[in-house]
């Protein structure tokens, strides 16, 4: 099996495990390949698929039946002649009126069964095309749960929606029709085929003769489909990044005036689009009349045959109208068979891109000895060195030690690393190089899914999600209940805080939050980690959204929550950490200096800097001027400089 990892979605190594790539094969091999694999899809629902193909094959014999019916009465009780059914002679009856009273019953209760036939077959197309369609959703929806964090880094969100929704919906005309429906009009064509040689063969030849101009107008406009349904499906997956991009920064579009530049953007990828749509509809527009027109051809061949046929005395007037009547119906099928090739093209268009991402290789999740609980084990960083793009090091042999129950705070200038050790010891990323360990025992050699069930987590950018503000605190936990989320609340003061709403703790939040303030859905953030009673605790810029007010009440409510916990707080604000046990100042991906608020203001060096900046005036600290001119403070070999 091909894997295609990140390159097809705009960034990224490739990764293959198994057979060849998929871009390294030819374009047949290719579809059929990606055909089989549709195909599997459907083996779980092959009992609706059986029924459906029976419900075709009957209408299909009740269509061929029916135009019998008719040559029958015309040649028997209009021309009095034998039948081509010879045995019908025997069983009809010898009046007239009688007889095609009779015919004409037959033939009503062919069509009623056609239409019942036909509707059974539709609704058992569908099913199983709805059946596979789900369970292809959610085996993509499930494996995107485990792709790694890396992935979405250089993924557009637009893009995933496309593949889940677009893409898998363009597959359902090839599960509800397309396969059934191609596998009944082949058994059709080749039927009819059978019948009409046993009628007449010279007849015959001339509907027959019709099939190579088919098969050679469906090859030559098999490349323009194909290739206009790439650029269409590569579009529209643009299109929806783009859309997704721009909503979601309306306020800094709105902001900054960009709107018509905006605009502009989209009416380009839009006027794209619309081009390749153009080339498809215009492809499709040519193919269909076409083989249409063979159809005409073919009934005019028929005509000018049959008159031949009939003076000659080897064609009877009810053969010839048994023939004009399987025309369109032999056609049909053919006809059907294009329209299904065109659908089938879609859908491998479509197939390979959700096959492609199916196939990005997911991380292993190591079982190891995975522990139920992590309570009462340190953690320790040992030579920790990690990037984010090959050579370009985030982390340089990072070191130290996290006591149980200890506040360990990190601090540091933007892109020091802080947030980078907190990705790392949720399993987010892998270190290229050392380990991270928990009571002895590295985390990639434990259960994920335990590993950060221990684990509170407080971020800058808090995710909230629709339902009411006690839903919210409930989020990640079956077992936690309304009391429970509301005791949270209040330990935080999240109940005062949300007071003013219009339900309090039970107003409904809308999508993204957006009916919420910051600092409201950082408090519910803080009340759900609480909740959740972890034994760990992780806060990255925790408080950056809260007002001062709102930090002074946190504070006093955060002693509750670090209670009995150990902490890795994490903050640009230096408020929020001197009570800290101990402080880890990163700068440039190394660990620049460790210890207590006031062992490393007693250095006067980079966290001396840092409290100087912030507090270093209210403080009464004095701060010294380079020679020159520069305000410049030396500590474990690396210097902060900030230029008058």
């Amino acid at each position: 099996m091909s894997t295609m990892g990140f390159g097809l979605y705009g960034g990224g190594s490739r990764g293959q495990s198994g057979g060849a790539n998929l871009e390294e094969i030819s374009a047949k091999v290719r579809d059929w390949y990606l055909l089989s694999r549709l195909l599997k899809l459907l083996l779980p629902y092959w009992t609706g698929m059986s029924a459906s193909l029976l419900c075709s094959l009957a209408s299909t014999l009740l269509q061929v039946i029916n135009p019998l019916i008719i040559s029958t009465a015309i040649d028997f009780y209009f021309l009095k002649r034998t039948p081509k059914v010879e045995f019908l002679s025997g069983l009809l009856p010898a009046k007239s009126a009688q007889g095609i009273a009779l015919l004409s019953l037959l033939y009503g209760g062919g069509l009623i069964l056609i239409l019942l036939i036909d509707s059974a077959q539709n609704y058992l197309a569908q099913w199983t095309g709805q059946m596979a369609m789900a369970e292809l959703r959610r085996r993509l929806f499930q494996h995107l749960h485990r792709l790694p964090i890396s992935f979405y880094d250089v993924t557009p969100a637009g893009r995933l929606v496309t593949r889940v929704t677009t893409d898998i919906e363009a597959l359902n005309d090839l599960f509800a029709n397309g396969v059934v429906a191609l596998l009944a009009n082949l058994v059709t064509t080749f039927f009819f085929l059978g019948i009409l040689f046993w009628l007449n063969w010279r007849m015959t030849l001339v509907l027959a003769a019709v099939i190579p101009v088919f098969v050679a107008l469906t090859a030559y406009f098999r490349r323009l489909i194909t290739r206009s349904q790439q650029k269409v499906r590569v579009l529209l997956a643009r299109i929806n990044a783009f859309i997704a991009e721009h909503s979601n920064g309306i306020y800094v579009v709105h902001l900054f005036n960009r709107q018509q530049t905006t605009l502009d953007a989209f009416d380009t990828i839009n006027r794209e689009y619309m081009v390749a749509s153009k080339e498809w509809v215009t492809a499709n527009a040519w193919f269909m009349p076409s083989i249409g027109l063979l159809g005409t051809v073919s009934q005019a061949g028929l005509l000018i045959i049959g008159t031949f046929l009939l003076h000659g005395g080897s064609l009877s007037v009810g053969t010839l109208v048994a023939f004009l009547m399987w025309g369109p119906r032999y056609l049909r099928p053919i006809q059907d068979i294009s329209e299904r090739y065109s659908v089938l093209q879609t859908s491998i268009v479509s197939a390979e891109k959700v096959f492609a991402l199916l196939d990005t290789e997911a991380p292993l999740e190591t079982a190891g000895c995975g522990r139920a609980s992590l309570e009462g084990h340190d953690i320790a960083f040992e030579n920790v060195w990690f990037a984010y793009k090959p050579g370009r090091w985030v982390l340089n042999d990072v070191s130290f030690h996290i006591r149980k129950g200890e506040m360990l705070a990190i601090v540091g200038h933007t892109g020091a690393g802080k947030t980078t050790l907190t990705n790392l010891l949720l399993r987010f990323y892998r270190p290229q190089r050392g380990s991270i360990r928990i009571g002895g025992v590295d985390i990639w050699d434990m259960e994920a899914a335990d590993l950060r069930r221990q684990f509170g987590v407080v971020l800058q950018d808090t995710y909230v999600r629709e339902g009411t503000v006690l839903d919210n605190i409930r989020f990640g936990s079956d077992v936690l209940t309304h009391e429970d989320a509301l005791h949270a609340a209040r330990q935080i003061g999240l109940d005062t805080i949300m007071k003013d709403l219009p339900d309090g703790l039970e107003t409904w939040v809308q999508e993204r939050g957006d009916n919420l303030s910051a600092g409201q859905k950082q408090l519910i953030a803080f009340a759900r980690a609480l909740a959740h009673d972890p034994d760990y605790l992780l806060l990255d810029e925790a408080t950056s959204n809260i007002d001062l007010e709102t930090e002074a009440r946190l504070r006093a409510a955060m002693g509750r929550l670090l209670e009995g916990r150990t902490s890795i707080v994490i903050a640009h604000r230096l408020s929020t950490v001197l009570t800290a046990d101990r402080i880890i100042v990163m700068h440039r991906g190394k660990l620049a200096e460790i210890g207590s608020h006031e062992k490393l203001l007693a250095k006067r060096g980079l966290y001396w800097r840092l409290f100087q900046i912030q507090f270093g005036h209210q403080a009464g600290f004095e701060e010294p001027l380079a020679p020159n001119g520069s305000h410049e403070t030396a500590g474990n070999g690396y210097v902060w400089q900030e230029t008058q």
